[in-house]
Formats: C-alpha cells, structure tokens, sequence
C-alpha cells in the first residue's frame, strides 16, 4: 500500500453510535485499518467504535523500540478510560496482540466483555521463543511476505527483535492473569492460522475465569480473519454475541 493511502488509513478514528462502546486494539507492527471492517460493522449496527493506534505503531519501525509491553498496556487502559466517559457499557475487542492487551485489560477494569480474535500463545515463528537472546545480536526481524487478502491490510515489513520479545513476555503476563477475567468473553480463531497455533483459542479459552465465555473457530480461516473471506461471520459472530450478552436490546 503506498504512504498516501496508508497515511489516511492507519489513524485512528471513531465511530459515533449508542451507548455501548467498543475499543478495537490492532496487532503487532499493525494498524486499525486491520480491523476496520469490523469497526465500521459494530457501527453500522449502532454501536460507538474507537480504533486506536498502539505506540510506536503505524510510523516506522524503529519507533517500536521506545516502547514497552506496559506502554501498549497503559495506552489501551487510557483509551478504554476515555471512551468509557461517553458509553455506558465497553467492550474491548483486540487482534493478535491486540487481544492479548485486550484480556490483561479487561481482567482489571470495569468493562462490559472482552473478544479476542487470534490471540497468541503460541506464535509459529521459532525466532518468538529465542527473541529474549537475539535482540542483543540482531535488530530486525522481517514480517515475512505480504499477500494479497480481499480488504486492505498494513503492517511494518519489518519489526525489531526487541519488540518481539516484549510481545512474548507480555504473552507470559496474559497467560497468568487469564483467570482474572470474569466478563463475558468471546474467543474466535481460524483453524488454519499460519501465523500462531490455532490451539491458542483451546487455551484462552480454557483459561478464562468467565462464566459466559463462547469460542468460536473459523473453518479455514487464517490470521488476518477481519479483512479475508470470512469477514462477514466473523463480524456477525462478535455482533451476535455483544448483543446477546447487552440482554438483546438496541442502544437508544
């Protein structure tokens, strides 16, 4: 995607509707443009959506490395608090890393329900495991080749190794602190995600201390579920289940 539309793409927006809000947490090295298709689906079914930018993210790669797990962890908290002041009930609803802020978050602040949508636990990459030692030798780490999906996608091509091993302790952190989340919570996954292990979903799920918690799996479904072919589920799916759990009613 070319720097011109990508600039007018990757900021973050929001999406005025009711009284029930969603924040939409993006991934590492992503953008909101990754999950603007369900953004714009929540709104169109009445819903206020904020699609924000983690720090150091939607630049230049570099700019990852002045940032900490806890950084991305205080923006989201940050954000929720803000968009909070105008909704009476939130949902936090992340991508990828997105969802692993998404859960630590929402095991501690007073939010309506989580969804997760391809959490990690266990990343595919090899390098992931080893980034704790490689960032003292190497810098960079290539994002892998870009495909082609039905909607438009952004990330970085490439993202420091440092930033990859603050991914995996904060995957550590979520891994402990999933019992604390009590909300209602909806994990979704495709089962044929090459980028973490589909198992993460059986984790998340398993681990949750929600009562209500739903998972839902994606026939053939890979990482990027939001702007590939099974969008319109997916959106249905997150949709249905904040609404079933909001007690069916629409926001006024």
């Amino acid at each position: 995607m070319d720097m011109y539309v990508a600039g007018h793409l990757l900021a973050p927006y929001l999406l005025q509707g009711g009284k029930t809000g969603c924040l939409l947490i993006h991934g590492f090295s992503g953008s909101p443009l990754n999950m603007r298709p369900l953004g714009e689906y929540l709104a169109n079914h009445g819903y206020t959506v904020r699609g924000m930018v983690l720090p150091g993210h939607c630049t230049e790669p570099k700019s990852m490395v002045r940032y900490t797990w806890q950084d991305w962890l205080a923006a989201v908290e940050a954000e929720a608090t803000a968009l909070a002041k105008s909704c009476s009930h939130l949902w936090l609803i992340g991508f990828s890393m997105g969802g692993v802020l998404a859960g630590i978050a929402a095991g501690h602040l007073p939010v309506a329900g989580y969804v997760s949508i391809a959490a990690p636990i266990w990343p595919r990459a090899r390098l992931t495991h080893w980034a704790f030692i490689l960032k003292h030798f190497r810098r960079y780490v290539s994002m892998g080749s870009r495909r082609e999906f039905e909607l438009p996608s952004w990330r970085y091509d490439m993202a420091p190794v440092s930033s990859v091993d603050q991914l995996m302790r904060m995957i550590r952190t979520f891994r402990r602190e999933l019992p604390q989340v009590k909300v209602p919570a909806l994990v979704v996954q495709g089962d044929n995600d090459k980028t973490i292990m589909p198992k993460s979903a059986s984790y998340i799920y398993e681990n949750l201390g929600s009562r209500c918690k739903q998972i839902m799996w994606i026939p053939g479904g890979g990482h990027l579920l939001l702007v590939d072919k099974q969008r319109a589920e997916v959106c249905a799916g997150v949709e249905r289940f904040i609404r079933n759990q909001m007690g069916g009613l629409e926001d006024d």
